[in-house]
């Protein structure tokens, strides 16, 4: 082989190496937007679920048991008192039964199947409160028959690997009690 072949052959080596390092990095890049996308839906998921379970429960512990059509809120849990009751005694959402009892509480929910110790696992944190019904994006420190519920979602395992950016969904919901036929 002549000495120009083997520059050739270099060069060319150099040439296929520089496309082959461009391209693996393209797709680890690719990768990592394809795994921040799937934790997106996923937390979108998990949200979604805490909201439809939370809009399946009574407005306040003074609506559980009764059809009463409220005139006022004087029944209604205090604002400062918006959380687990006194009679709510385990840490269990299944046992819940009103729709502020999620508040200041974390949970986990892990996304894969049941026993699946490799499942993601997404942690939700909650705050309910009284909001003021000419605009719900207003806190009320007094009661109100409207409540407002946040909720932040992200991913707690697996860890993030360095470099790698966790983002936080962040959305609420707002409930409110209504009865029909209030004079």
């Amino acid at each position: 082989m002549s000495t120009g072949q083997m520059v050739f052959t270099i060069i060319a080596f150099i040439f296929i190496f520089t496309i082959l390092t461009n391209f693996y990095s393209l797709m680890a890049t690719t990768g990592d937007g394809l795994k921040s996308s799937q934790d997106a839906i996923l937390e979108t998921s998990v949200a979604s679920s805490w909201i439809d379970f939370a809009m399946g429960l009574s407005f306040d512990k003074a609506t559980v048991d009764t059809n009463l059509r409220y005139k006022s809120t004087t029944p209604l849990t205090a604002a400062a008192s918006l959380g687990l009751e006194a009679d709510d005694t385990t840490s269990d959402p299944g046992s819940w039964d009103d729709f502020d009892d999620f508040n200041g509480k974390t949970l986990d929910k892990s996304v894969g199947m049941p026993g699946d110790t490799t499942a993601p696992i997404f942690t939700t944190n909650f705050a309910v409160y009284y909001v003021d019904p000419a605009n719900i994006n207003t806190y009320s420190g007094s009661k109100t028959f409207l409540k407002r519920m946040d909720l932040k979602v992200w991913r707690t395992k697996p860890a993030p690997r360095t470099g790698e950016r966790l983002d936080t969904l962040k959305t609420s919901v707002t409930m409110g009690y209504f009865k029909f036929g209030v004079q």
